[in-house]
């Protein structure tokens, strides 16, 4: 991926307020499904793996050409 389509990824994210928004609805709606707060908190660490992966597949796509 080159720094132009990077930079725009990066940029493409919601900003300000929207991502308390969206991360409050989204924890309500699974609340509200039945998830208890030690499932929401699973979801979001296996969350953050899988974009913590995608990126670090990204700097190793960008260091060898």
């Amino acid at each position: 991926m080159d720094a132009i389509a990077e930079t725009e990824r990066l940029t493409d994210a919601p900003v300000g307020r929207a991502h308390h928004v969206l991360a409050r609805s989204l924890y309500r709606e699974l609340r509200g499904n039945g998830y208890t707060p030690a499932q929401i908190l699973a979801l979001s660490a296996e969350m953050v793996s899988l974009v913590t992966s995608d990126y670090g597949a990204v700097d190793v796509a960008d260091n060898h050409p």
